[in-house]
């Protein structure tokens, strides 16, 4: 997947509010920016960028991923840690697909 997919998935993972695009006959979608509480194009998405965007979905994940770590449910306990130690780090890039990675899996398993 490239950025703008997994930011896309992302914005899904928080069911952040989408509507189409207005004036427009192509499939685009504008998301609600959890900053501004715009709506902003896919390629605005900053969620591999922005710590500031990327934060609510680490809690997210924390609160939603981490419960299913307890080895039945098949979804790998260092997912979360891998979160961890790059936020720890200061490593967006890292985080970010960290977090990608968590979600891809969480949502296969869920």
């Amino acid at each position: 997947m490239n950025i703008q997919e997994n930011n896309i998935l992302i914005a899904e993972f928080m069911a952040i509010s989408k509507r189409d695009k207005t004036n427009d006959l192509s499939e685009v979608y504008l998301y609600e920016s959890p900053i501004t509480g715009e709506y902003v194009e896919e390629h605005e998405i900053n969620y591999d960028d922005s710590w500031d965007w990327l934060m609510p979905v680490i809690q997210k994940c924390y609160e939603d991923i981490a419960p299913f770590l307890d080895g039945e449910n098949g979804i790998d306990e260092n997912l979360i840690g891998d979160i961890s130690t790059e936020l720890l780090d200061g490593r967006i890039t890292e985080c970010y697909e960290a977090v990608c990675k968590a979600i891809i899996l969480y949502n296969q398993k869920h």
